[in-house]
């Protein structure tokens, strides 16, 4: 889900493969989840889409109205979902929604549980959410009186464990946009106001590894933090890069990132596919970032959510009008370098119109390749008013 620092709709980014991110933004323009009950089905190219896209919007009721989805995620039986409510784009006032989401006997179930996190991000917004196997971790922020600060809380069974003061001097300034589990331990990613932030926590024990994450330009910071078995793929404005056993590698200066960041990736099982601002997706080999394809022309704004399938890869975001609307964007690419990434924008549910996919969640309550898109509709620049959007994709079905 995002565009961090704080005041602005984030952009979600991937804490596991193709999960939800964030962008931040402090000072850069705002970018601003169930079962199937009638497939929403139309698209612009002879090919059908290689899965299905089933509207779930309305599973949503009156969470998120308005409001939209910038972050979530799943542990195979209930997704979270996370995001911002009443929101003003003139005074950057915001309020944090929370919900849990389940599968029904009739499609999925969302129930509103806002008052259990709502006073730890209160003006502010939850834009990070990852499980371990035991318990969730929910990271974002809180602006009191305008003076952002990073929030930090555990929730199991119930229970709020408020890890906000074991981080606040990491993130005072900025907020926590992502958070990964691999296995072991947790990595922390967000900004303060001096730099991009990431932290590790192992053990019981948090330690800063800002140090060795190298930033690009003015106010960078860490909103992607994807795991694939063996290392991390780390994102952000002005950051890309891998967190590998032996330390840090910068892939920004040799990437098309340059003027923005990287806000999604996924891993098929040999190369990770990345993308962000602008228009071109890049492969990362080992240790090398090259040139893999180009999204349609009207894909042109930000690359937010990147999903590898058994036939190829699925991409979702924004593309913009030459009227500064917003148009959600979807795409898929065989992967092979002799085909063109096609356009299936016209795929999506109206519910997306003139808004944008925020990012996905892997969502295996509703099938072993299940993605939840989320983010918002009528979305309005001026005030920021937008109205959450949900949708379920499911690579391995077919499409008609």
């Amino acid at each position: 889900m995002v565009q961090p620092v704080s005041k602005n709709y984030h952009v979600m980014q991937d804490r596991v493969p193709a999960a939800v991110s964030i962008v931040a933004a402090s000072a850069v323009a705002s970018a601003i989840l169930a079962l199937a009950f009638s497939p929403a089905f139309v698209t612009a190219t002879s090919a059908p889409l290689p899965a299905k896209i089933s509207d779930e919007t309305r599973a949503l009721g009156p969470v998120f109205q308005p409001g939209v989805m910038l972050s979530g995620g799943s542990n195979a039986t209930t997704t979270l979902l996370g995001g911002i409510g009443v929101y003003s784009q003139v005074s950057g006032f915001s309020l944090p929604v929370f919900a849990a989401l389940s599968p029904g006997p009739s499609g999925p179930t969302v129930v509103n549980e806002t008052s259990l996190v709502q006073s730890y991000f209160f003006e502010g917004g939850v834009y990070a959410i990852a499980w371990n196997g035991s318990s969730w971790l929910i990271g974002g922020q809180r602006s009191p009186g305008g003076a952002d600060q990073g929030v930090l809380i555990a929730l199991s069974g119930g229970t709020v464990t408020n890890l906000t003061g074991r981080v606040a001097d990491h993130f005072a300034g900025g907020g926590v946009w992502s958070v990964g589990w691999n296995g072991t331990s947790w990595l922390i990613g967000g900004n303060s106001s001096k730099a991009a932030t990431l932290v590790a926590w192992n053990n019981g024990s948090f330690t800063d590894l800002s140090s060795r994450v190298v930033g690009h330009g003015s106010q960078p910071w860490v909103q992607m933090l994807v795991w694939n078995g063996g290392e991390w793929m780390v994102g952000g404005h002005g950051v890309f890069g891998l967190w590998t056993s032996t330390g840090y590698v910068d892939l920004f200066p040799r990437s098309p990132f340059q003027n923005g960041g990287v806000y999604s990736a996924a891993w098929n099982g040999t190369s990770w596919l990345a993308g962000g601002d602008g228009i071109e997706l890049v492969w990362v080999r080992g240790e090398a970032a090259t040139a893999a394809t180009m999204l349609p022309s009207g894909f042109d704004r930000l690359a937010l959510m990147i999903v590898s399938a058994d036939h190829g890869w699925f991409v979702a975001g924004k593309g913009q009008t030459a009227e500064d609307a917003f148009v959600p964007e979807l795409a898929f690419w065989t992967g092979s370098a002799t085909s063109s990434a096609t356009d299936y924008s016209t795929a999506l549910p109206s519910a997306f119109d003139t808004g944008d996919i925020q990012g996905g969640i892997p969502a295996p309550e509703f099938g072993t390749e299940a993605v939840l898109m989320v983010g918002v509709g009528s979305y309005n620049a001026a005030s920021g008013h937008g109205t959450g959007a949900m949708a379920l994709l499911e690579p391995s079905e077919q499409g008609s």
